[in-house]
């Protein structure tokens, strides 16, 4: 509450962005009136908020070791004071195309993406964003393959092991999921004005929260009553463990189980599972749940002839309903807004929206209709159309399928 009632906000702000010489900015993406190319106007924003830029060179080469770029927030605060906040960063210059590809940052690469094609999909129809993000992913595959032909030699490439290096392996992953959200994805399931919103929140959304926006996490919170880790708090963080925050001071890390595949073959009829979409959670039950999991959690025998909509987690009370009040609490931790939990039936009337979420099946629509490995044989060809076959040896393994 004190996240969504108190934020530190800047009011009637202007923000610039400069560059080094021989370096221009070619693109803007975020919710923001431009003034200028290189000046933008905000009515209001907070730290939360992420703007995307895209920076180019006009120079054949760069005479300097190292570019630039600077931005300037001029704004007032809510007590009336103006002030201004600077940030530079310095960045180095390398001959290396395989340097850059090395030094990307996949988070920070899937959210300009995401936001770029949700700006053309705005201007040109949401087939062209899809198109967009297959041709960039097909582009950036190819480039890495030419990088290493380039200046690695065949030597090299043979040392060289997929598609794209290990720090980008699952980009095609994230490019097929962007296809499938609800911000691009095609048919009629999605109303235009959730749709809207969705894009609205998108443009500005920070670079963790549009992880889970762009790949949904799903946990199986069934399993927690034979594993006495998951959802435990400790003090130190590891691989599997996320902040829990409470008045912007972390309070501890809370152990998440594995995290599931998206797709329904994963599902049982038996379980229940946990999944963070970004912008809503889904808390999914199988009709054969035990009824001591649904007893633990909302204090009823079960679920058959309840309105799931308007159930909400007990606060406590017993070892389970603690844990997974943790995790909630976890996946919403250091969020701008406050992220609603919806608890679904299987068979419930809104159960198709959380299948909308399972990326990894087919959709039912032209550009959404291929699982993961056929994807991944439509970038290896280059030719940006979709189709089947396998998946050769490039891409990463989705997270749920590292045990």
């Amino acid at each position: 509450v004190q996240t969504c009632a108190l934020p530190i906000s800047a009011w009637e702000s202007v923000a610039r962005v400069r560059v080094t010489q021989g370096c221009r900015i070619s693109a803007f993406y975020g919710n923001y009136y431009i003034r200028g190319a290189d000046l933008l106007a905000l009515p209001n924003c907070n730290s939360d908020w992420t703007v995307c830029l895209e920076i180019t060179h006009d120079a054949q080469s760069l005479q300097s070791s190292t570019i630039c770029v600077q931005s300037a927030l001029l704004f007032t605060t809510s007590r009336g004071e103006r002030r201004i906040r600077v940030n530079t960063v310095a960045l180095p210059v390398t001959d290396s195309e395989q340097d850059i590809f090395k030094a990307v940052n996949i988070t920070a690469l899937s959210n300009l993406m995401m936001k770029s094609a949700t700006q053309t999909a705005l201007t040109s129809g949401l087939a062209s964003g899809r198109q967009k993000l297959t041709r960039q992913c097909t582009d950036i595959v190819r480039g890495w393959r030419q990088a290493n032909s380039a200046y690695g030699g065949p030597h090299q490439q043979q040392q060289v092991s997929g598609d794209l290096p290990p720090n980008m392996s699952l980009l095609p992953l994230y490019v097929m999921a962007m296809i499938k959200s609800p911000a691009l994805r095609g048919g009629n399931t999605m109303p235009l004005d959730q749709r809207a919103f969705i894009i609205g929140q998108l443009m500005n959304m920070p670079l963790e929260q549009s992880m889970s926006f762009v790949y949904p996490k799903m946990y199986e919170i069934s399993m927690l009553c034979n594993d006495s880790t998951s959802g435990t708090v400790v003090e130190q963080a590891g691989e599997t463990t996320r902040a829990i925050t409470a008045n912007g001071k972390t309070q501890g890390y809370v152990v998440m189980p594995p995290v599931v595949g998206l797709s329904a073959a994963h599902l049982t009829s038996n379980g229940a599972y946990l999944m963070d979409c970004g912008l809503t959670m889904f808390m999914w039950f199988g009709r054969a749940i035990n009824p001591t999991v649904v007893q633990h959690l909302f204090g009823i025998p079960g679920l058959e002839g309840i309105d799931t909509s308007q159930l909400r987690l007990n606060p406590g009370g017993n070892d389970l309903c603690d844990r997974v009040n943790r995790m909630v609490a976890a996946l919403r931790s250091r969020r701008e807004g406050h992220t609603p939990l919806v608890v679904l039936q299987e068979g419930s009337p809104m159960e198709p929206m959380f299948f909308s979420y399972l990326v990894e099946d087919r959709a039912n629509f032209a550009e959404g209709a291929v699982t993961y490995s056929e994807f991944l044989q439509t970038v290896q060809s280059g030719n940006g159309a979709m189709g089947g076959g396998g998946p050769g040896n490039m891409g990463g393994i989705p997270p749920s399928q590292r045990r």
